[in-house]
């Protein structure tokens, strides 16, 4: 969209979009760059913690779920203190502020498990969203399944396949209101596009499609 309006907002040709796969996930590592080239810091594996923001993590709940959680900012780590049923936390000096529930971070993710591990995943959404506190359920493929949300929004499409039947495939994004994408089918067969490709795009005949079917080119 910003190439198309300065397109036309400057009456030129248009520009050239380059964008890779890998800067678009670069953007994920947030601040390494800077804490590297100015403090010679290289982070290395911490599995869900940050080490810059506590609480955060992945928990197990009571009925074999999980959650993840991010208290990056001190009033949502009061919250998340307050849903877990720790309060008095709040103004214990090893957790009052981030940098002690840093220093204290083991500690921090025991109360916080021990917690999880009383309710069912249920439960810790309603008593989360009832204190206003970042939480968000880890989805597994079923759970996907009987999301409103998902269903809602069609995330999921069924594509007629011939071997397989009708089978589940993730719907084109983004969306477009006025050219939606749409996936034509599953896949098609080897060479099921060959006639279409050589003589209507390449202007070849049906006798040269013979010759390179006995040839073994297609």
């Amino acid at each position: 969209m910003v190439a198309l309006y300065h397109r036309d907002a400057h009456d030129g040709p248009g520009q050239v979009i380059d964008s890779s796969l890998f800067e678009n996930l670069f953007q994920i590592v947030g601040p390494q760059a800077a804490a590297y080239e100015k403090l010679g810091i290289v982070e290395e594996r911490r599995g869900n913690r940050l080490n810059f923001a506590a609480p955060r993590g992945a928990y197990e709940t009571r009925d074999g779920r999980w959650i993840a959680l991010s208290g990056t900012a001190q009033s949502v780590a009061e919250r998340i203190l307050i849903a877990i049923g720790h309060p008095d936390l709040i103004t214990d000096e090893r957790f009052s502020t981030n940098s002690a529930r840093l220093e204290n971070v083991e500690q921090l993710d025991e109360l916080i498990q021990a917690w999880m591990s009383q309710h069912n995943l249920g439960e810790v959404i309603e008593i989360f969203e009832r204190e206003d506190a970042a939480l968000a359920p880890v989805y597994d493929i079923a759970q996907i399944y009987d999301d409103p949300q998902y269903q809602a929004r069609g995330t999921i499409v069924h594509v007629p396949d011939d071997e397989l039947g009708d089978i589940p495939l993730v719907n084109p994004q983004p969306r477009f209101s006025e050219t939606p994408g749409r996936i034509r089918h599953a896949g098609l067969p080897r060479g099921a596009a060959n006639s279409e490709i050589l003589k209507e795009e390449l202007g070849l005949t049906d006798e040269d499609l013979e010759r390179l079917e006995d040839e073994g080119a297609i």
